[in-house]
Formats: structure tokens, sequence, C-alpha cells
């Protein structure tokens, strides 16, 4: 079974701080990420990987399976 998921968000109210921007990196380095958008797709020929661990290598931060 495969799985696609496609998340994109755009700061509304006002662009993110450089802070903000970095906290976002350490989520996934393959997103397409500005300080008032983020986009992100995943793609996986498998079982999905459980989106809710973080960090570099773990499953979900798009190292796994995405198709660019």
């Amino acid at each position: 079974m495969s799985e696609y998921q496609h998340y994109q968000f755009l700061a509304m109210d006002r662009p993110l701080s450089d802070a903000q921007v970095a906290e976002v990196r350490k989520l996934t380095s393959r997103a397409a990420l500005t300080r008032t958008m983020f986009v992100n797709s995943y793609q996986w020929a498998e079982e999905a990987p459980d989106l809710r661990q973080q960090g570099p290598g773990a499953p979900g931060d798009g190292h796994r399976g995405q198709r660019e």
C-alpha cells in the first residue's frame, strides 16, 4: 500500500523570525521553507512511518522514501 501526504503552511499575520525558521527547519531538511511558507510532500511505497517521531534520520523527516 502506498501513501502520499502534502503539507503546506502560509504565515498570514507576519513572517517567521529567524529563530522560528530555525525551529521549523529542525523538523525536516527537505521542505521548501521561507519566512512566509512551508511546503513538504511525503510519498511511501510501504507502511508510512510514525510522523510523531522527530529528528534527523527519524521516520517522517522526509529522508526515507521521499521522491524529489
